[in-house]
């Protein structure tokens, strides 16, 4: 019986060494992606975080997520797990109020523009916890609420009444 147990013993210390192999292999953005409930990778979700949190915030992790965008990298779309990652990164050094700049350099605008026009009061909340600050203007001059009721009035069917709200 006891050789069992250590034949059983060594097997799940192997495919644990291998599976931390494999996952020290994986970009940053692949960790976060597999990070997600509905990712489509064979490595569960929670193991992935759990990689991600404990070896992956280092200053080349944070770097590589300030390239891809930053904290709104990191939160779109927004996801229970993705808190967790975000709160991380910003906790190491990544700026919650950093800029973002389209693709062609046209206009700038932050995390907290974008997740105020796109309507999500969690990730709102989130940043503001963390020291998003209300008062940045966009390239076009706009603040994030300022935004949220500028796109509410694109939208009148959709309510940023929490948004706003959050925002005021």
């Amino acid at each position: 019986m006891s050789r069992l147990w250590i034949l059983l013993a060594a097997t799940a210390f192997t495919v644990s060494g291998a599976a931390f192999i494999g996952l020290s292999q994986l970009s940053t953005e692949d960790l976060i992606s597999c990070s997600q409930e509905d990712s489509p990778m064979v490595i569960p979700s929670s193991i992935c975080r759990q990689y991600t949190l404990l070896m992956r915030t280092g200053p080349e992790d944070i770097e590589r997520i300030r390239g891809l965008n930053g904290v709104a990298y990191i939160l779109a779309p927004p996801a229970e797990g993705k808190f967790e990652i975000a709160e991380r990164y910003l906790e190491k050094g990544l700026d919650v109020n950093a800029e973002i700049h389209t693709t062609l350099n046209v206009s700038t605008f932050t995390a907290l523009h974008m997740f105020a026009t796109f309507n999500e009061p969690s990730v709102v909340a989130f940043l503001l916890e963390h020291g998003a600050d209300k008062s940045k203007r966009d390239s076009e001059g706009r603040t994030p609420l300022q935004g949220a009721e500028q796109q509410q009035d694109r939208e009148p069917k959709s309510d940023f009444s929490q948004v706003i709200k959050l925002l005021r």
